[in-house]
């Protein structure tokens, strides 16, 4: 299960970017390679949900599309348009998760001055920032677009899907789920797992001696294993 799952969820990206080889503005290798089936259900889903849409974005879409259908094609088990529609929400999240950190580096940058690190000094530091939630927009649109796309194909197929699938099932709600966890883990106010998720980024943000500077530092959390209870 967790090979089929790792060979979907990456495979969705060769094919996505395999599209940007293929597809271009003549839509002649669109129109060769992808069944007019297929095309009906891409056609029909973004007459009804996308108006007015930039070709720079349909490009963009239909390299999703062809990194779908390959996945599911391939695949022989019967829960992978579930797998896809979790690996979209999934790939979603972690955009919106890499724009966060974008704009709170650069807010950080912008708003405070270069901070001295001491790699030797295993003494407890403190830094205070503020920090930014953001929400990719454009990649939480083509999620929902591609999850749209496995209902209608999954229709067609007779295939059961989200809670209804038998292999693999999958929240209906698993998007705002993922959303919901992101938010949670960024205003976390445990101090403890906030000091240890600084630490973590420190060490391993462009040092060289990154793991060693987590090494040392390690040492200064403090733990609650005698409060637990066996």
């Amino acid at each position: 299960m967790v090979n089929i799952i790792q060979n979907i969820s990456c495979n969705i990206f060769a094919f996505h970017e395999m599209g940007h080889h293929f597809f271009n503005d003549t839509d002649k290798h669109w129109n060769t390679e992808i069944s007019n089936e297929l095309r009906k259900i891409f056609e029909s889903v973004i007459d009804s949900e996308e108006k007015n849409v930039s070709s720079k974005d349909l490009l963009e879409i239909k390299c999703d599309f062809l990194g779908l259908i390959s996945c599911f094609e391939l695949s022989n088990f019967d829960g992978s348009l579930n797998i896809l529609i979790l690996s979209y929400y999934i790939m979603s999240t972690l955009y919106s998760l890499k724009l966060s950190a974008d704009k709170t580096i650069t807010e950080i940058t912008e708003n405070y001055p270069a901070e001295h690190v001491d790699f030797s000094n295993i003494g407890k530091q403190t830094g205070e920032y503020g920090y930014c939630i953001q929400v990719d927009h454009s990649l939480y649109r083509r999620a929902e677009l591609m999850v749209k796309m496995c209902k209608k194909i999954a229709e067609q197929k007779g295939i059961e899907i989200f809670t209804k699938s038998k292999s693999f099932p999958v929240s209906n709600e698993i998007n705002s789920l993922l959303h919901w966890v992101m938010n949670d883990i960024m205003i976390m106010k445990d101090s403890n797992e906030r000091a240890i998720s600084r630490l973590l980024a420190e060490a391993f943000h462009n040092h060289e001696e990154g793991m060693n500077y987590l090494y040392l530092r390690s040492k200064v959390f403090k733990s609650n294993r005698d409060e637990i209870i066996l």
